[in-house]
């Protein structure tokens, strides 16, 4: 009689101990999972990228050799001011909704309240009419194509949070196939960002392609390159051929993928060395833009 308290009390203690454990598993397993999803996100939004930048000077991220992680690095490239600055306005758009519900309306109908309704529901009707008319001005607008599912995500979004506020959730397949909705506009819109954003960046770099690293070349026989800089040093020099006028595009394992200062995207291939005992290579500075 005596030993029972103790042994209940010692497996409350026990029993609240695995608790504690498999709150703290539980609590990691939802951050594994969610920084995987974001890993893999990187990860294809960086090979977008990839593919288009590089596709521009005809090459493949797949022959490059890029990792898993060299391309969610990749995928940084996108933060740039504009992005974010948009991203945050897309974020403050959509939580209107959530903040509506948090006000403190005296009566749900008041004119305050119906004033409130009315605005979210105005905005949302614009959203939605902005992303149908994109949808179909869709050939005008290829630099902003990912504005159409963004502006239809938002729409979606905005009624949800419209209808939850007003007490209308809807059953749980409504909102799954909402949710499921918005997942794919948002990614849709993610994908034609990647996309033009690589082919942007690449057409600036082939704009400016002066200012991209020079390398000067040292070869001991001639090279079949269609550049006018080229330099014959003379028999007594073993590496007697030298060749200036190329630009650096990328080095991966030895290789140097290297284009003429004149490139043209829609004619001129891109050149590979490769570093050997008859071949040397250096590099240096491009040519600084005017500020």
């Amino acid at each position: 009689m005596n030993d029972s308290p103790p042994e209940h009390t010692s497996r409350e203690k026990g029993t609240h101990g695995r608790e504690r454990d498999t709150s703290g598993t539980d609590v990691l397993k939802v951050v594994i999972a969610q920084a995987s999803f974001f890993g893999a996100l990187m990860f294809y939004v960086g090979l977008t990228y990839a593919s288009q930048y590089y596709g521009f000077f005809h090459l493949s991220p797949f022959s490059l050799g890029f990792g898993f992680a060299e391309l969610a690095l990749y995928s940084l490239r996108l933060l740039k001011l504009q992005v974010i600055v948009a991203a945050v306005i897309v974020l403050m758009v959509i939580c209107i909704p959530w903040f509506s519900r948090r006000l403190p309306l005296p009566d749900p109908d008041s004119p305050r309240a119906i004033t409130v309704r009315k605005a979210a529901m105005v905005l949302q009707a614009v959203f939605l009419v902005t992303g149908l008319v994109l949808f179909l001005r869709w050939n005008d607008i290829a630099s902003y194509g990912w504005a159409a599912p963004l502006a239809l995500a938002i729409g979606i979004t905005l009624g949800q949070g419209r209808a939850a506020a007003a007490g209308h959730r809807g059953g749980p397949r409504r909102r799954a196939l909402l949710l499921f909705a918005i997942g794919v506009c948002l990614f849709w819109s993610l994908t034609l960002a990647a996309q033009q954003m690589g082919r942007d960046d690449a057409s600036t770099d082939a704009r400016h392609v002066l200012e991209k690293t020079g390398l000067v070349v040292l070869s001991a026989d001639r090279l079949s390159l269609p550049i006018p800089l080229e330099q014959d040093l003379g028999t007594k020099y073993r590496l007697r051929y030298r060749y200036t006028g190329l630009r650096l595009l990328l080095e991966r394992g030895g290789r140097y993928y290297v284009v003429p200062v004149d490139w043209q995207p829609r004619t001129d291939p891109v050149y590979v060395l490769r570093e050997s005992d008859t071949m040397w290579i250096g590099l240096m500075p491009g040519v600084l833009r005017a500020q």
